[in-house]
């Protein structure tokens, strides 16, 4: 059956707004919630943890718009989505997601799910022949494909591999963390569950303005 894989990079391409943000000196957080797969089940337990985060610059707070039609000024004082934790094979790190990133990556699990409906698509996503995979910003790709058994190359060799990196690079330092299939629902539960907190949390209505 198809597994989740979660890939960080050590060195960022990109920084999200969230962790711009974080990084500032004055910057506190304003409202942090932390979510548990519905399924309740062992596959994420102790491996991945999920938070969504409100974020401000207390010295720098928005400012309400001066005049109808005027639009708040948002940028770099205010922020908001979700923090991931991950326990990888050589050792825990976290990543940042800024909010907007969010529907793009659950496009990934309904195209799972059409797959899944399909069964000559799901054999080749379970013999990793195509693989499903998003990236966010700072480095963090989640791939759906089927489970490949690293002490060995295939006899097939290179043509075996889908398109998502499978195989360790010398050239940078990665954190990998493989889960059984169970997981794919949670994950998506838990990015789900973050994404409509974040939805009817905003500036305004944490400080009940």
């Amino acid at each position: 059956m198809p597994s989740l894989e979660l890939y960080v990079t050590e060195d960022r391409p990109q920084t999200s707004q969230l962790r711009a943000l974080l990084e500032k000196q004055d910057a506190v957080i304003l409202r942090r919630n932390y979510y548990e797969p519905e399924r309740h089940t062992a596959a994420l337990a102790g491996r991945v943890r999920v938070n969504a985060v409100l974020t401000v610059d207390v010295t720098h707070p928005p400012q309400p718009a001066q005049a109808e039609g005027e639009v708040e000024d948002f940028s770099g004082k205010f922020a908001k989505g979700v923090e991931i934790w991950m326990l990888a094979d050589s050792g825990p790190v976290r990543v940042y997601l800024d909010e907007e990133e969010l529907a793009g990556a659950l496009t990934l699990f309904e195209a799972y799910t059409r797959v899944e409906k399909f069964q000559p698509a799901f054999v080749r996503l379970d013999q990793r022949s195509i693989g499903l995979g998003y990236r966010f910003r700072e480095g963090l790709e989640i791939g759906i494909q089927g489970v490949l058994a690293h002490d060995e190359m295939p006899e097939e060799g290179l043509s075996a591999l889908s398109a998502i990196v499978e195989l360790e690079d010398d050239r940078e330092a990665r954190y990998v963390l493989r889960l059984e299939h169970r997981a794919i629902g949670d994950f998506e539960d838990l990015l789900r569950s973050a994404g409509r907190w974040l939805a009817v949390n905003s500036y305004q209505n944490v400080l009940g303005t």
